[in-house]
């Protein structure tokens, strides 16, 4: 039995609970690092920094030890070797008692054309960002291992896999694509006893960030679609989803702020509305220093790294501060296609969960118009369920099923675009409507209900989610899957399209890629023993996965807890993927 086999009959909140862990983090001390440590704190775990020259180290571990009742210590230590980072990882196993997670997530970074590199400029990068990870995740991995269990999670870039322009950075990609791929082979080698992910964040407004010139700025802003830089603290929920966990408090305090400091922030951020940040304040402020001085504030930098540890009321982003009721939906309306069975069922019934109102597509037929009586049946009678009948590979479906759903919830916050089919076939005896069939429910359905909902959605003017349920045979081929994976290519293609297309009207746009899942499309071929038996040995977590295991994912991408992520595909295949390759 695999120790990561969750509990299938609890709310997925109560998977993400972190009380009583200890986490460790390495470049806890500032930037990303300091709202990761914010983050694991305000979930209940207590909390290891671990930093290399930080001066506020220990006065930002006894603040958060402080405001959020959790053991938070500093130790100061270095990644770029292995005795110094592996001494630090057992003291604090030995402090604490345990180690549950690590998260590598000390980095560097410096701009250099690749001809003007010597010896000591490469090292400078690669001997934190792909050694420093190296070092710590194998000092993590020896304790993973003695205990049976944990997790590694190491703070990637998008700089992993694509080339960052106008600035050239060949050093700090290759670093950072050197760690995502270390993070691949320790998920298959690891798999016993450690799962290990990677989060890789884009263009994120830290101290390091915003020292940039204002032109990269500008020029970073114009190729993001969503029109602006994430704020650090939206990375802690991110790091959580790589564990997925999160916490089961429904309230986190925050650190205090600076009055002066947050006032002018304030006052300005009403300047620059609707689209104010503080990497525009940065620009804005070099003008005017002297005020700061008479505020009492020697710098903009000194400012702004006040800033970055104190977010101002306007970016506050505590995991679970939206959600006075510790549920990550309360207050959406979700609607979702095939909703009545297999992955679609158990996302209907975790979004209710979560305090979502749900709508459910299904085919209409008796067959399924059952499967939805015994879904209504399975929920608590006061959950706000309904269910529409109809074809939705037809366009007019999609239309009428978002609808429906607005005339009986009033608006539309989520779509699900889940509904699909399945059957193996022989490629040189498919015919037609085997081809079409697939064609119909899998792209065409995903395109026109999603197009639906789209619409709805930039009616609104308050953005929106859309999930499209695509597969890990987006990725691979199948030897009786011809006419299949291309289908779910197209999913996840369209999903990638549709983030650039509807960004401008704040509608996010994700797939979801599950690997082998029991679900009553796949039931006959798994019910096989051999069929089974060769398939968990590929997969390095050991088991198939069940419905279940797909709807916190969901939830993730449904909830503003990935409100800067779009476009993403989240795989989630126990590790198959990175194994066959």
């Amino acid at each position: 039995m695999s120790p990561f086999v969750p509990d299938i009959n609890s709310p997925v909140l109560s998977q993400f609970s972190l009380q009583g862990k200890t986490v460790a983090v390495t470049g806890g001390s500032g930037g990303i690092g300091t709202e990761v440590v914010r983050g694991m704190a305000e979930a209940g775990a207590n909390v290891a920094i671990i930093y290399h020259s930080s001066v506020e180290a220990e006065s930002i571990a006894a603040s958060f030890s402080d405001t959020y009742n959790v053991k938070v210590q500093a130790y100061k230590s270095d990644v770029r070797s292995a005795k110094p980072i592996a001494d630090t990882i057992n003291q604090i196993e030995q402090d604490f008692g345990h180690l549950d997670v690590v998260i590598a997530n000390a980095g560097v970074c410096s701009r250099f054309d690749a001809l003007e590199y010597d010896t000591e400029s490469w090292n400078a990068i690669n001997s934190v960002n792909y050694d420093g990870v190296f070092w710590t995740a194998k000092a993590a991995g020896e304790i993973f291992k003695k205990q049976g269990k944990g997790n590694l999670v190491i703070t990637a870039s998008v700089s992993a896999t694509l080339v960052n322009v106008p600035q050239w950075q060949a050093a700090y990609n290759a670093s950072k694509t050197a760690a995502m791929h270390l993070c691949k082979c320790l998920a298959v080698e690891w798999a016993p006893f450690a799962r290990v992910n990677s989060v890789s964040p884009g263009y994120i407004n830290t101290l390091m960030v915003s020292k940039q010139p204002a032109e990269l700025m500008e020029k970073w802003l114009s190729m993001v679609p969503c029109g602006r830089i994430a704020q650090p603290a939206e990375l802690k929920s991110m790091e959580e989803a790589g564990l997925e966990l999160a916490s089961r408090s429904s309230r986190c305090a925050r650190l205090p702020k600076v009055d002066k400091a947050n006032k002018l922030v304030q006052a300005l951020m009403a300047m620059f509305a609707p689209k104010a940040s503080l990497q525009n304040i940065h620009v804005s402020l070099t003008s005017f220093t002297t005020r700061l001085t008479n505020l009492g504030i020697p710098s903009v930098d000194s400012l702004l790294a006040t800033l970055l540890t104190n977010t101002p009321a306007r970016h506050e982003h505590t995991i679970m501060a939206t959600f006075p009721n510790a549920m990550l939906l309360a207050g959406k309306v979700c609607a979702i296609t095939g909703g009545v069975s297999g992955i679609g069922r158990a996302i209907a019934i975790e979004y209710l969960r979560q305090g979502g109102a749900v709508a459910v597509n299904h085919l209409g037929d008796d067959k399924s118009t059952e499967l939805f009586k015994s879904l209504k049946a399975d929920v608590p009678k006061d959950a706000k369920l309904i269910g529409i009948g109809g074809d939705i590979g037809k366009p007019q479906t999609g239309t009428d099923f978002v609808k429906a759903t607005v005339s009986e919830f009033g608006s539309l916050d989520v779509f699900v675009a889940n509904a699909g089919v399945s059957v193996f076939h022989d490629f040189l005896t498919t015919d037609e409507k085997m081809f079409e069939s697939h064609l119909h429910v899998n792209t065409r359905g995903t395109f026109w209900s999603v197009q639906a909902a789209a619409r709805q959605m930039v009616a609104q003017g308050r953005g929106g989610s859309i999930i499209g349920v695509a597969s890990i045979s987006a990725l691979l081929g199948g030897k009786q899957q011809v006419h299949y994976t291309p289908t779910k290519a197209s999913v996840l293609s369209m999903m990638q399209s549709a983030a650039c297309a509807l960004a401008e009207h704040k509608i996010r746009c994700n797939a979801l890629l599950p690997g082998h899942t029991r679900t009553p499309m796949s039931a006959d071929d798994l019910a096989k023993p051999e069929k089974l038996k060769a398939v968990n040995e590929r997969i390095p977590l050991g088991h198939v996965a069940e419905p279940h295991d797909m709807a916190g994912p969901a939830v993730f991408l449904a909830s503003d807890m990935s409100s800067y992520v779009t476009g993403a595909q989240l795989l989630v295949d126990g590790g198959l993927y990175v194994n066959l390759q």
